[in-house]
Parts: structure tokens; sequence; C-alpha cells
């Protein structure tokens, strides 16, 4: 649920700022924070550059990968700090390789199946408020 409210915003609302990529799939609980992960995503689109379309790849394994390549370069320090302290505060592991960012967390298997009897786009709902409302 989490990849697939992702790549529906980036698809709809940041065609011109981001493109998003998933590989592989993993089912488990994943224990982060919805509202600081948009608001980090904001974050990176935000100091990304406006002629600049970031590139991120999410890898599902038994861990989540969120790999984001700056093809105009890092922001800044002050900049990189912010958005490791929102991927933090959500939950994820922050590392920085040349160009690029990458924030990671474990997958939770369960054992069990859920069923989610909730809106399936919770997360959709959270990107619009964190990137479209003051």
């Amino acid at each position: 649920m989490f990849t697939h409210s992702l790549k529906k915003f980036a698809d709809e609302y940041l065609r011109a700022a981001l493109e998003l990529t998933v590989r592989g799939k993993a089912f488990g609980v994943l224990n982060i924070s919805l509202a600081d992960t948009a608001y980090m995503l904001r974050l990176m689109v935000e100091y990304g550059g406006e002629t600049s379309v970031l590139k991120t790849d999410i890898t599902l394994d038994a861990i989540i990968t969120l790999d984001t390549y700056f093809p105009c370069g890092l922001p800044s320090i002050s900049d990189i700090s912010k958005i490791k302290a929102a991927g933090n505060a959500a939950g994820f592991h922050f590392e920085l390789r040349e160009s690029r960012i990458i924030f990671r967390a474990k997958i939770m298997q369960t054992g069990r199946v859920s069923i989610y009897a909730g809106n399936l786009d919770v997360f959709f709902d959270t990107l619009l408020d964190i990137f479209f409302c003051p």
C-alpha cells in the first residue's frame, strides 16, 4: 500500500520533479511515520533543484530502500541535515553516497495475514496534505 500510494502521487503530482520506480515485492509491516515520510520527500523535491528531475528507486525485500539520485548535485549541507532529520523522525536510516540520498527501513514479517479495513490511500492523502497545504 505504501509504494502504491507513493507511485500514484508521484505520477499524478510530481511528474516534473520526481521519477519513481519500484522494484521487488514485500509483504509485512513498515513501522514508519507517514507524515514524516511525506515531509522528507517534500524536502527532497524542494531542495532537489527547480530544473532537475530527481530519480528515486524503491527496492522492496527484507528492507525497503529509497535511493534518490540528485542529477544537479546534492543540496547544501544544511538542507541535507533537514532531509536526514525528517527521514530519521520517520523511522528510516540515512546514507549519503555521491549524488544520492538513501533511506532504509526494515520490513517486519509478522507471520500473520493482515486485513486492512480502512482507507487504502491514507499515505496518498498524507502526501497531498504535506505537499500542498500551508
